[in-house]
């Protein structure tokens, strides 16, 4: 019968037992596209803009509306069971995500949550058909809000990727608006999903 146990394993030479924990890491891939899920409105955040932001003119006060990626809900967790094998392996294995860029977050119950924070470069983000009319409505209503209304925003967001289902296309929304530059700066990819839509309740892992 196959064991599933190798005892002879912590006395290897620690170099050789990092290079294993490293090798088996590997299979994680942080750096691949994944998706992102747009679940909820509150990623747009108004703030004063700055000497780097697009638009400023000095003297003025002025604001900007930006893309919050990072109050995405955390969708693409990662499970990695190589944390809780022991000290070493979570001490090698959290060292590693930290240098991936991966979110580290600690749990009441001493559990890691690993989260892949949204890459612009890499990631695109989905809206599905309940939560697509949500999404790209969300700017237009947060600017008519008393704090906002009448005031000059500059909008901005990092956001360059955007995946939407094929039903989008066939219902009532002008194909032009899909999805606005005005608030998109950086949009240069849709992505059509077609069949089966990701579900984000399917399974923790990251959609890719």
């Amino acid at each position: 019968m196959a064991t599933t146990t190798f005892p002879f394993f912590p006395f290897f030479p620690a170099e050789l037992r990092y290079e294993i924990w490293d090798h088996a890491l590997q299979e994680f891939e942080p750096t691949r596209p994944v998706l992102h899920f747009f679940r909820r409105r509150g990623c747009w955040v108004p703030q004063p803009l700055t000497e780097s932001d697009p638009g400023y003119i000095a003297g003025r006060k002025q604001l900007g509306m930006y893309f919050r990626t990072d109050l995405l809900e955390p969708d693409n967790q990662l499970v990695v069971p190589l944390v809780y094998v022991n000290r070493e392996a979570r001490r090698v294995a959290l060292a590693w995500f930290r240098k991936q860029g991966i979110e580290i977050r600690p749990q009441p119950d001493g559990r890691a949550l690993l989260v892949r924070p949204f890459r612009p470069e890499l990631d695109a983000l989905y809206a599905s058909w309940q939560k697509f009319f949500e999404f790209y409505y969300e700017p237009v209503d947060r600017l008519c809000e008393p704090d906002l209304r009448g005031q000059s925003v500059h909008l901005h967001s990092a956001v360059g990727r955007i995946a939407v289902p094929e039903a989008v296309f066939f219902g009532d929304l002008p194909l032009t608006l899909v999805p606005n530059p005005l608030w998109l700066e950086h949009f240069t990819v849709l992505f059509v999903v077609i069949n089966p839509q990701p579900e984000f309740d399917d399974f923790p892992g990251p959609w890719r």
